[in-house]
Formats: C-alpha cells, sequence, structure tokens
C-alpha cells in the first residue's frame, strides 16, 4: 500500500530530526542521566515533529538495546515504530475529549506496563479537551505513578489552562527553515530517484512556510515518475498563492504598476483561490507589514519562517504609515461590502486600483468610511417654504440641541415651488422636513394666503438673518439620530455597515419611527436581523424606546400608486395639502 512521503521518510531517531536541535539536546541529555521528566508540553506550528518526536521518545524510554537510545531495532522499537506496542497509547483529544474519556484514561493509569518499563501516554491536540476533562486530568498529571509519562502534543498552548501548564515540562518547536527544507527534500529526491531544480524545491519551502510536512505534502504533489521537477511545474501545481504572491501584489501596487497588480490577481484567482478568503490573507499581510516596521524580530510574533520575515521587513522599508493606513481602510470596507456583493472580484479589483495610485491622487479617489460619516455630520438643515399648499426643502445650516428653543414661524417663499426630492445615499427626501407643530409657539400660518410683495421682495441676508428652525422630526427624532444608531450597530458589527447610506428615516410619531430602503437586500436583513439591535441601540441613545416601521419606497421611478401613498403619508403627517414631483 502506498504511503504519503510524509509517513514513509517519518524520522525514527533523535539525529533525523529536523530544524529542533534544541530540543533534541534537552531530551537525549535527560535520557542519558535517567531524569525525564513525568509530564511533557510539545507546542509549536503544524508539521514541526511534536508527535514524532514523542514516538521517539516513547521509543527511548522502552528501548532494550545497548548504546545510544533508542536503537530502532530491537522489539520493543520496532513496535512502537509498528504502533502495536500496548504500552504507548495515542489519544486524540479533538474527538476524545469528555470527562468520561480522561476517566477511563486516569483508571488505566494505575495498571503497571505489560512489556515495557514505561507506560507512555501521547496526547495530541490537548487544546481541544473540554474544560471538565481538564479538571479530571490534573490531579494524576501532577502525581502519576514512577512508571507513566504524559506527552501533550498542541498547536494552540494559549488555549491549554495554566494549571496544565504549570505541571508539564514545556518544549516550543519551531518552524523548520528553508534552508533545512530544502536539504531534506533533495535527500527524499535523490532517494526517490527523482531529479530535481533548486529553484522548485525553494519554491516549495517558501510555500510550505516552516512545516516539514506541508513541504513534503507539496512536494508529492508536484513530483511525476520519471520526469525531472522544474521550478515552472511546482508553480502550475500552487498557482501563485501563498507568502510569495503576496509579496508580489504588494510590490506591484507598492510601485503603481496597475497593469502588473491586476494581473497578478488574475493569475492568484485562476490557481484556485477564493476571492473573500484572499482579501483577508492580503488584509492580514498589511498588518504584518505594520508590525516588521516597528517590531525588531517579527517571524516569531508573526509565526513564520526567518526567510519569508526577512522579506517581509525589506517590504515593510519600502512602505510609509499612511500607505498602509490607506490599505488597511481599503481592504476593511471592501470585505465588509463583498460580503453581500455578487461580484467580490470587482470590488477588489476597484480597491488594486484605488491603492496603486500615487498617494496624492489616491486621497482624492479613497473615501473612507468615517469621511462618508463626517459628511453626513455636516448635512445641513432645512428652511421650510410653504406657498399654495407646498413645501420644499433648502439645506440650511442648523444647530444640535437636546431641547430646541422656540423658533419663529417659518419663512413664506416668494415664488412657490413644489418639492424635489433627490435619490442621495445620506439626505433622503424626507429627512429634514420638520413638523409645523415644534416650529413655533405661533398659531399655524395660512398657507393658502397669498405671498405679499414686500416678503417676495426681502433680501436673501435678511432672510439668512433670521433663526432657522432646529431640525427635530415628530416624537423628538430626527434623520441624524437615525444615522447615529446605524454607525454605532455598524461599530458593533460589520455586518450593519451596510445599512449606512441604503436606510433612510422616512417620519416618526410618537414611538413609532418609519424608515425606508433603497434595496429589497437591506429590506430584508433591516426586517431579519437589525431591527431589534437598533431599536435597543435607539433606546439607549434617547431614553426612549422606539419601535421601528419599515415602508416600501419606489424604487421604479414611475410608480403611480407608491406616489399616491407617499403624498397621502406627507399629507396626513403635515396636516395640509403637498404636492410632489
Amino acid at each position: 500500500m502506498h504511503q504519503a512521503l510524509y509517513r514513509e521518510f517519518r524520522p525514527s531517531r533523535f539525529e533525523e530530526l529536523i530544524g529542533q536541535d534544541h530540543i533534541v539536546r534537552i531530551l537525549k541529555s535527560q535520557i542519558a542521566s535517567g531524569s525525564t521528566s513525568h509530564a511533557y508540553l510539545f507546542s509549536g506550528t503544524r508539521g514541526t515533529g511534536k508527535t514524532t518526536t514523542a514516538r521517539i521518545l516513547a521509543k527511548a524510554l522502552n528501548c532494550t538495546g545497548e548504546g545510544e537510545k533508542p536503537c530502532g531495532v530491537c522489539d520493543n522499537c520496532r513496535a512502537i515504530a509498528e504502533g502495536s506496542f500496548i504500552d504507548v497509547i495515542e489519544i486524540d483529544a479533538a474527538s476524545n475529549n469528555g470527562v468520561d474519556n480522561i476517566r477511563d484514561l486516569t483508571d488505566s493509569v494505575m495498571y503497571a506496563p505489560t512489556v515495557g518499563k514505561y507506560k507512555v501516554y501521547i496526547i495530541d491536540e490537548v487544546h481541544m479537551l473540554s474544560q471538565g476533562a481538564f479538571n479530571a486530568l490534573l490531579k494524576t498529571l501532577e502525581e502519576p505513578p514512577e512508571y507513566v509519562v504524559f506527552i501533550l502534543a498542541t498547536t494552540e498552548p494559549q488555549k491549554v489552562p495554566a494549571t496544565i501548564l504549570s505541571r508539564c515540562m514545556r518544549l516550543d518547536f519551531r518552524r523548520v527553515s528553508e534552508k533545512a527544507l530544502v536539504e531534506n527534500m533533495r535527500r527524499i529526491c535523490d532517494a526517490k530517484g527523482i531529479e530535481a531544480e533548486d529553484g522548485a524545491l525553494s519554491l516549495i519551502a517558501v510555500n510550505a512556510d516552516g512545516s516539514v510536512r506541508d513541504s513534503l505534502s507539496i512536494l508529492e504533489q508536484c513530483i511525476c515518475p520519471g520526469e525531472p521537477l522544474r521550478r515552472d511545474d511546482a508553480a502550475a501545481v500552487l498557482g501563485t498563492a501563498g507568502e510569495e504572491s503576496l509579496l508580489k501584489l504588494t510590490d506591484c501596487v507598492i510601485d503603481s504598476d496597475t497593469s502588473g497588480a491586476l494581473l497578478m490577481l488574475n493569475n492568484i484567482i485562476n490557481s484556485g483561490a477564493d476571492v473573500r478568503s484572499f482579501m483577508k490573507e492580503w488584509l492580514e499581510h498589511f498588518r504584518n507589514l505594520l508590525l516588521a516596521r516597528y517590531v525588531d524580530k517579527p517571524g516569531d510574533m508573526l509565526n513564520m519562517s526567518d526567510e519569508n520575515a526577512a522579506r517581509l521587513i525589506a517590504q515593510a522599508g519600502r512602505v510609509s504609515q499612511d500607505f498602509l493606513d490607506r490599505a488597511v481602510r481599503e481592504l476593511t470596507g471592501t470585505i465588509s461590502e463583498t460580503r453581500w456583493s455578487p461580484r467580490p472580484r470587482v470590488m477588489l479589483e476597484m480597491s488594486i486600483v484605488k491603492l496603486s495610485q500615487p498617494q496624492d491622487k489616491a486621497a482624492e479617489a479613497v473615501v473612507g468610511p468615517q469621511s462618508g460619516q463626517a459628511a453626513q455630520r455636516q448635512a445641513t438643515a432645512p428652511s421650510v417654504q410653504a406657498g399654495a399648499g407646498r413645501v420644499q426643502a433648502q439645506p440650511q445650516p442648523r444647530p444640535r440641541a437636546a431641547t430646541p428653543d422656540p423658533a419663529p414661524a417659518p419663512q413664506m417663499a416668494a415664488e412657490p415651488q413644489p418639492a424635489v426630492f433627490e435619490e442621495d445615499p445620506y439626505i433622503d427626501q424626507y429627512q429634514d422636513i420638520p413638523p409645523w407643530e415644534e416650529l413655533s409657539p405661533a398659531p399655524e400660518p395660512d398657507v393658502s394666503a397669498p405671498v405679499r410683495q414686500e416678503e417676495a421682495a426681502a433680501p436673501a441676508g435678511a432672510e439668512a438673518a433670521k433663526p432657522q428652525p432646529v431640525d427635530q422630526a415628530a416624537g423628538g427624532f430626527s434623520e441624524m439620530d437615525w444615522r447615529e444608531a446605524v454607525e454605532a450597530a455598524a461599530s458593533q458589527h460589520g455586518m450593519f455597515s451596510r445599512l449606512n447610506g441604503r436606510t433612510h428615516l422616512v417620519g416618526a410619531d410618537g414611538d413609532m419611527i418609519r424608515v425606508s430602503c433603497d434595496d429589497d437586500n437591506t429590506e430584508t436583513m433591516l426586517r431579519n436581523r437589525a431591527k431589534a439591535a437598533l431599536e435597543e441601540i435607539i433606546e439607549k441613545q434617547m431614553g426612549k424606546h422606539f419601535s421601528i416601521d419599515i415602508v416600501k419606497k419606489n424604487m421604479s421611478g414611475n410608480g403611480g400608486a407608491d406616489a399616491d401613498r407617499q403624498r397621502e403619508e406627507l399629507e396626513a403627517f403635515f396636516g395640509r395639502s403637498v404636492d410632489i414631483n
């Protein structure tokens, strides 16, 4: 039966381990002096030899041969290598993570070894044990019988409780250097009779990123019996995914090579990479560049090989802090938007075009999330002009006040105009029309009366000097309050950012808020996922509970029935006839 390369060439002695000399020295010294610990914790990234080292240690503890241990030829060593030695028990904590599984283990600990000198328990992926299982293991792990040795292996030591860590000797496995990976693959290729170019092996080592198992798995995909292994063959199997592709794409963006960046993206996608997953990887790459600018040795912190860390540091020296800030903001916004986009590739290509522009031009082309919010906060309030039963919203500066002061009656327009409602992602047609009863304590003006000539001839400066009404909707809730609630929701969860600019306040009546949506997807999201959260945020914001009522908005532009409904709502809202064009 065929065996994978990483199984066929698995090390069987300490001398065959790659890139873990510090661990080999400690274990060999303990075995020679008879001072091995009762419990070990092997931690490190995937494919660095944790389970392999645990099996070699189990062989050394039970080896009956002469000289350096393990000998690899005695009956115990061969039985452990074959997996038939009954005193070496391997447990997968990913599937045996319950309290009952650990209780069975602690019960079996009380039985002495049958064949060997030590009974060795190897628990792989120990971080996946439940809290109850960890608690059940504590006492046995701290004071096991003298013939029992525990070896715990994990890729995420931060998830292991401190009470477990304090009872073990922790040995951290490092990522293997690219040079060592290439030498190991060269040895295997020679043993298999495969001719391989150095460039092909180097490319495989770069994409393995310090993992011996990954390097052998990729090598097995690339080799073809009877044919030499070329760099082009390895590149065809790997595509352009990996750290090397991220570095090349970022270089194109830094050099303002828009064409090269788009072609690189095309190669990445054609190689089978998912667009959304790649965007997250690229965002993580910019984060790594940021850390490389300020951390002396980022390789350990970023959990990557020394060679990849050196390439990252070199690229970080070519970019500015402003560029990194712009790139992170642009990609973050694109990732958020592509959650609902049917064509995420188009949005990523637009981001690449923006990022590859020079800094001065990109500042004009890129509008970040905060820019839109700042523009919204500077939105102007309307002055209401009434005449012959018609209302028109005019943008005017307005103050924000918790309790508006009484304002004078609205000024009559010189020439009454019909209300003109324009589609705008930030200012909706209804948002800033204040209710008449809050504009002034004075009696409601007779809008049917003819316009006086002296008012029509009043200079613009005189009208601007008069106090303007405070933008406040009925029930004490305004469009700005709605925008602030949406922004607060978006800061808590990125999915709510879709509501910003796509939802608009139609009106408010008592404790009821009427909101419209620009498209069906936004309306569905607001009804199903965001409504309760926004109502809770508004209640905290206003100190009063408001219920959200979602009204249908006419998207076709020629729906007469919808226009009639809007006119009826406005007439009921203002208590007077209103014409809409």
